[in-house]
């Protein structure tokens, strides 16, 4: 991956990023744009989105927002950027109040060496493991909210952010790390068919931090990756977190910046009043 130049490194990563996000979903063609949506969940934006928006960029917006008065079914909460995005989208998206996100993606090299881990994982199996992924996600939510100062997001919130996970089905491999016979810690690895690896959703409970657990969990996640086919391996990091540096100091290089937008929460409500 190292040998692309910007343009083809920042495609393979959104294509990366989008084909993680579709799993389990439902894709479809439009005129002006691709929609990926999970019937299960479809209010959670991480599964329900547009992207590949092409051309006429006011038509595709009245497309996104639905019919005057008509609220769109499913809703399309999300708005993935990428190469081809007409700059005039992003400019109707600021106007009318869709929410700018960005992510740090950092990829490791395929010649990177990492060291063997030296604590065991398990992969996340039955319903009780999955209860044990949402407390360590409620946990993540609440710290989040709170380090962003928001209002705390509602436990429903976090159950789709869960289901979520659950439909993306078996490609996605969840581990679980213990200490005391208690999860103290998880992450997802996934490897696309143009066998890049893709981290997702590492996070270790507060009383279990500074001790190399999180390291350890990213040596599991590219050592499993590695054993799939993975060659380069893909992580995302909040702007403004602190997790880009651990990802750095393992070896993980800034690759670009992934840019989305997510509908304010009253868009859906308006429905097409927007004009465009």
């Amino acid at each position: 991956m190292a040998s692309l130049d910007s343009h083809d490194l920042t495609d393979c990563l959104v294509r990366t990023v989008i084909g993680f996000w579709s799993l389990g979903g439902v894709t479809v063609q439009h005129e002006h744009f691709c929609e990926v949506s999970h019937p299960t969940v479809p209010e959670h934006p991480l599964g329900n989105f547009a992207y590949r928006v092409r051309h006429d960029a006011g038509a595709a917006l009245q497309a996104l927002v639905g019919e005057r008065g008509r609220p769109p079914t499913p809703a399309r909460r999300r708005v993935i950027i990428d190469e081809g995005t007409p700059a005039h989208m992003e400019a109707l998206l600021t106007q009318h109040d869709w929410q700018l996100e960005r992510q740090l993606q950092l990829v490791l090299p395929s010649t990177a060496h990492v060291d063997a881990p030296t604590s065991t994982v398990r992969p996340v199996g039955d319903d009780a493991d999955w209860a044990t992924i949402s407390d360590l996600f409620r946990r993540d939510h609440l710290e989040e909210d709170a380090r962003r100062g928001n209002p705390p997001r509602s436990p429903a919130e976090t159950e789709a952010a869960v289901a979520l996970r659950r439909s993306l089905g078996s490609e996605v491999e969840y581990l679980l790390t213990e200490q005391d016979n208690r999860v103290i810690g998880c992450i997802g690895i996934w490897v696309s068919d143009e066998r890049v690896g893709l981290i997702e959703d590492v996070f270790v409970r507060a009383e279990a931090r500074g001790a190399g657990v999180a390291t350890d969990l990213l040596r599991h996640a590219v050592s499993h990756g590695r054993r799939r086919g993975a060659r380069e391996i893909i992580v995302g990091a909040e702007i403004e977190d602190t997790p880009k540096h651990l990802y750095a100091r393992f070896g993980f290089e800034p690759a670009a910046v992934l840019r989305s937008f997510e509908a304010p929460p009253s868009q859906e409500a308006r429905g097409g009043n927007a004009a465009v």
